[in-house]
């Protein structure tokens, strides 16, 4: 996946979400103060934490500790800030570039559970979350978005399958994952 964030004026931040909560695409977190993710079932969630400046791999809507800074880039600056998500199925690469200041962190997280194991399926809605706290003048953007999925098929299997791409903001669908 890969996508542009926009931060301005402070608040909480945002989340890359893969998810097959019972609720299906309409599945929201329980609380703005948790980026919108807290509270989603059978889910994947990479945040991006405005007050913490950091980024964290969570699991079926928990949001409690083991998050990273990605100083650096400072996703409270203003500026874009290019995302991309890699997954191999038992590592995620996280890439966060600064495309004002150049700034770049890069870190890999070692995925204990396969990600189709922790959403219960092979497939999984795909999207973006964000909670403000309580800011009223907070404004997150979003550009960019493109997810892409390719599935290695065993060695019987023919071929390569499910690749996908969503573009723009807010759309939700199923995708392998």
């Amino acid at each position: 996946a890969s996508f542009t964030y926009k931060a301005i004026i402070g608040g909480n931040g945002a989340a890359f979400v893969l998810e097959d909560d019972p609720r299906g695409a309409s599945a929201v977190g329980a609380s703005s103060a948790d980026l919108g993710y807290q509270g989603i079932a059978k889910s994947v969630g990479v945040t991006l934490d405005l007050g913490g400046n950091s980024t964290g791999l969570f699991t079926n809507g928990n949001v409690t500790g083991g998050e990273t800074s990605v100083s650096p880039v400072n996703l409270n600056s203003g500026d874009p800030i290019n995302v991309q998500l890699k997954y191999s199925g038992s590592t995620l690469t996280e890439s966060f570039l600064d495309t004002v200041t150049s700034a770049s962190f890069t870190t890999t997280d070692l995925v204990l559970t396969s990600i189709p194991t922790t959403v219960g399926s092979d497939t999984a809605f795909v999207g973006l979350t964000a909670g403000t706290a309580g800011s009223a003048n907070l404004n997150q953007f979003f550009s960019n978005f493109q997810f892409t999925s390719t599935v290695v098929p065993e060695p019987c299997t023919a071929g390569l399958a499910a690749i996908g791409t969503i573009l723009g903001l807010g759309l939700r669908r199923r995708r392998r994952v």
